[in-house]
């Protein structure tokens, strides 16, 4: 052998004439490397999964919350529609009542001349 070609021992060590090299093989760092990247892979997946799951929930939390919206506003036009009618027959009555006062006070004058 020539003094300066690498020599490899069984322990995977390269020596040149005035330096050790130490390495692995390329299945060991291949093998990690596919390990590392894999389970990066799962924890991105799990992670999509989690936040889908959760954009899920949140629709339907805002899909029960627009429906209880719904019946809300539905409910206050109910009850202005109800007011309306109510202050309309309320209108009915005052005018009713005014035409009987008058219609007394007339009929109690007409009763006056009439008696007397």
């Amino acid at each position: 052998m020539a003094s300066d070609s690498p020599v490899i021992s069984d322990e995977n060590n390269m020596t040149h004439s005035k330096s050790i090299i130490t390495g692995s093989s390329l299945e060991e760092h291949s093998n990690y490397g596919f390990h590392e990247i894999s389970s990066t892979t799962v924890k991105i997946q799990q992670l999509k999964t989690d936040l889908n799951a959760e954009n899920q929930h949140e629709r339907h939390a805002l899909t029960e919350l627009n429906e209880e919206l719904r019946l809300i506003v539905d409910r206050a036009h109910q009850l202005e529609l109800q007011n309306s009618q109510y202050m309309t027959k309320l209108f009915n009555l005052r005018q009713q009542v005014f035409i009987n006062r008058i219609t007394g006070i007339q009929t109690d004058e007409h009763n006056e001349r009439t008696s007397g």
